[in-house]
């Protein structure tokens, strides 16, 4: 879409996840109840496709990530107020249009997290937002071994930047950026941040 365009609703849906663009050109996103579809929103008529993850089913999706290659999904799921990070292949046929999410690997269980974002294309990193209290994300590999960062107090934005020293925070309005063992604040009245993927 060019600047003068005005938005175009690709598809809707119930706790939608925050879009995820993959290098193929499309753009994905899950609601609460499983449903996957991902859309190219080059095309003015472009029409979303549904991607078949029939292992979502019973599961609320809480976040979806494709990993900037494109070739896999980074899914958090909630069973029952427990959460679980997944990781999935990407199939596709012609032209790159994804068709499924092959069977997962359960990366972490039990784990304290609705988000989890890509930071390489071995680790990524976790974390529950909108919680008053002081949050400490997570930076796993894909084995996953696992790491805790500082704690921030009020977590509301969290961004993955080029590996595990570029990760990004949002809390009280201020965008922090991860130095050491410490948050710096980079800047004030900030709402999103994000990274490809």
């Amino acid at each position: 879409m060019d600047r003068a365009s005005e938005p175009v609703e690709r598809f809707s849906g119930t706790g939608l996840t925050r879009p995820s663009f993959d290098e193929h050109g499309w753009v994905w996103a899950a609601d609460s109840a499983g449903t996957v579809r991902a859309v190219r929103p080059g095309a003015r008529d472009a029409e979303p496709v549904r991607v078949e993850a029939p292992w979502l089913a019973a599961r609320t999706v809480t976040s979806l990530r494709i990993s900037r290659g494109g070739t896999r999904a980074l899914v958090v799921t909630q069973d029952d107020g427990v959460a679980q990070v997944w990781l999935s292949g990407v199939v596709r046929g012609s032209g790159g249009a994804p068709q499924r999410l092959n069977e997962p690997y359960r990366v972490a269980a039990d784990v304290d997290a609705d988000v989890a974002l890509w930071l390489s294309d071995r680790e990524f990193v976790t974390a529950p937002l909108g919680g008053t209290g002081s949050v400490r994300p997570r930076v796993y590999d894909v084995s996953g071994r696992h790491r805790e960062l500082p704690g921030l107090e009020g977590l509301t934005g969290l961004s993955g930047g080029n590996g595990a020293s570029s990760v990004y925070a949002v809390a009280g309005g201020t965008l922090h950026m991860l130095t050491g063992n410490a948050w710096a604040p980079q800047s004030e009245d900030v709402r999103d941040t994000a990274f490809a993927g």
